[in-house]
């Protein structure tokens, strides 16, 4: 999009990385620790799918799911077209 997309997909691109950066540094800094949630149990995680090491971080919000929810918004406030193109793949975060 920011190489191909001429002005306006620079100027989404932008915008939705800048969206991201703000809803990953409040997701991962401020409403992990306010709405704390313990992560699930490893119990039924197949061995070889376990990491090595556990996050420390509480399960809620997902960090991912806030960034691609934030990335597609921003895309859409400068442009609907990218918008609409980017919104599936946002949403399969979800």
């Amino acid at each position: 999009m920011a190489v191909f997309g001429g002005r306006a997909g620079r100027r989404a691109a932008l915008r939705g990385v800048a969206a991201l950066t703000l809803a990953s540094f409040a997701t991962n800094t401020i409403m992990k620790y306010a709405l704390r949630r313990q992560r699930p149990l490893i119990d039924a995680v197949p061995l070889a799918r376990r990491l090595a090491r556990q996050p420390l971080t509480s399960s809620f919000p997902s960090g991912h799911a806030a960034s691609a929810a934030a990335f597609a918004t921003g895309v859409a406030l400068e442009s609907r077209r990218y918008g609409a193109a980017v919104a599936p793949v946002a949403a399969s975060r979800v």
